[in-house]
C-alpha cells in the first residue's frame, strides 16, 4: 500500500475496532471513515484492476446501476445527492429463487434472508460519496435502502443518544429497490 494511503487505512481500521468492540453504540460511519474508505476503493478502482462503477443515490432511487452487469470486482462509489442518508444494501439472490423483488421484499426478513446472500454495501451520509468493493459472480441481485423515511443527521443523532433503533418505513418500501442481473 503507499505511504499516502496508510492515514485512510488507519481510520478504516480503527472504526471497523470501534464498531467491534461496541456494536449498539457505533452508529453510522463518520465522514472522515467515508472519505479514507472512498480514499481506499479509488486505489483500488485504479491500481487493482477493478471496474469502476459509479451510483448516485437521491430519495428514493439508485441512478447508475445498468440493469445487467459483467462479473468481477468492482470498486463502487455512491454519492448521496439526497437530503436524507441512504444507503446501498447489495444483496444476491440465492440460485433457485424463483420470487421477483418485489415479493421477496414482502416476506417476513427472516425468510429473506434465508434467499438472499449480502454481498456488499456502502453508507452515505448527505452530500457524501461513500465506497464498496464487491466480487459480482454471475446471478441476480438487488440494491436496497434499508434506512427509515426521514433518516437525517439530526434523526441520528437523536437515535443514537436515545440509545433507540431506526423507525420508520425503509426507503426500499418508497421505491428504492432496483434488481439488476450479473452475466
Amino acid at each position: 500500500m503507499p505511504a499516502q494511503l496508510a492515514d485512510d487505512a488507519t481510520v478504516v481500521i480503527d472504526f471497523g475496532r470501534a464498531i467491534l468492540a461496541d456494536p449498539e453504540n457505533s452508529g453510522p460511519p463518520t465522514p472522515e471513515f467515508n472519505a479514507a474508505y472512498s480514499a481506499l476503493v479509488a486505489f483500488t478502482a485504479s491500481e487493482c484492476e477493478f471496474q469502476r462503477m459509479d451510483v448516485t443515490v437521491e430519495e428514493y432511487s439508485f441512478a447508475g446501476i445498468a440493469h445487467e452487469l459483467d462479473a468481477g470486482r468492482k470498486a463502487i462509489s455512491v454519492t448521496n445527492s439526497g437530503k436524507e442518508f441512504h444507503e446501498m444494501l447489495l444483496l444476491r439472490i440465492n440460485d433457485g429463487v424463483a420470487e421477483s423483488l418485489d415479493e421477496l421484499l414482502a416476506l417476513p426478513q427472516d425468510e429473506a434472508a434465508t434467499k438472499t446472500t449480502m454481498v456488499g454495501q456502502a453508507f452515505a451520509p448527505i452530500g457524501d460519496t461513500a465506497g464498496a468493493v464487491v466480487d459480482l459472480k454471475p446471478g441476480r441481485y438487488a440494491a436496497l435502502c434499508f434506512l427509515p423515511v426521514g433518516s437525517t443527521q439530526e434523526a441520528w443523532d437523536s437515535m443514537m443518544s436515545a440509545g433507540a433503533d431506526p423507525e420508520g418505513t425503509p426507503h426500499a418500501m418508497q421505491g428504492m429497490a432496483q434488481e439488476f442481473t450479473v452475466k
